[in-house]
């Protein structure tokens, strides 16, 4: 098959009378070949983008459900949750119940009123994102499970900032208002793919209540066995008494 293209041009005479015509065909084949490949491109092309587009838009959905149930799993969790930066140190995530234990501990720490940056909100669970972690935490006097002072330079969130250590560490606390606060802490680096560190994990859990149990569950024992060490002692006495040989 071939493609003419045809072009007609009138001849006219003196008085302008057409008396002929001139026509030249020409021969498209080639081009019209080049254009229709062209628009079988377009059309492929199209078809081909609308196709990615789709799926584009059903990860993004996919994506989105997923962010909402891992939002809804961070809010559900007991335990708290942040992501800090490794460069300036400030919070740049943290779920309802890391927000509430750092203003407590911020409440316990007198001098981050003035250095911490976290607006004043009278609602506990409010966010503390943007605040410097590292200068929240540094004044808290926070004591180890045996009892000792543990600087701030041996804790969990120190190494995995400054050192890029994963570590844990169980932490009492005193609050503003004299009631022990008990935290199991515990922090890890997150690191890109040449190594280096970008950001740190930090989990906070309150088991002030699981100490309580547990005191409560030494004085329960404690107890008992004073209780039941008198009693023995009575009747080890009198079965002394009746081993005695009688003299007559």
């Amino acid at each position: 098959l071939y493609a003419i293209r045809r072009s007609k041009a009138p001849i006219k005479d003196d008085e302008g009378h057409i008396f002929a015509y001139v026509v030249v065909y020409h021969n498209v084949t080639d081009q019209v070949a080049a254009r229709e490949s062209i628009e079988a491109q377009v059309i492929a092309r199209t078809a081909e983008l609308a196709q990615r587009n789709e799926a584009l838009e059903e990860a993004q959905a996919a994506l989105a459900m997923e962010h909402d149930r891992l939002e809804l799993l961070l809010a559900r969790l007991p335990s708290g949750i942040a992501l800090v930066s490794s460069h300036d140190r400030r919070v740049i995530d943290s779920n309802p119940q890391a927000n509430r234990l750092l203003r407590l501990l911020r409440a316990s720490n007198p001098d981050a009123h003035t250095r911490v940056p976290i607006p004043a909100d009278e609602d506990i669970n409010a966010s503390i994102i943007g605040a410097d972690i590292e200068e929240l935490l540094r004044g808290i006097e926070a004591y180890g499970a045996n009892g000792a002072l543990l600087p701030y330079e041996e804790q969990p969130l120190y190494l995995a900032l400054r050192e890029g250590k994963a570590s844990e560490a169980e932490l009492r606390i005193t609050q503003d208002d004299n009631q022990p606060l008990y935290l199991l802490v515990s922090a890890a680096p997150l690191r890109a793919n040449d190594g280096s560190l970008t950001n740190v994990v930090l989990v906070l859990q309150d088991i002030t209540t699981v100490k309580a149990l547990e005191r409560a569950r030494e004085d329960f024992f404690t107890t008992m066995a004073h209780e039941l060490k008198t009693p023995l002692a009575n009747i080890r006495a009198h079965l002394s008494a009746l081993q005695v040989q009688d003299y007559p």
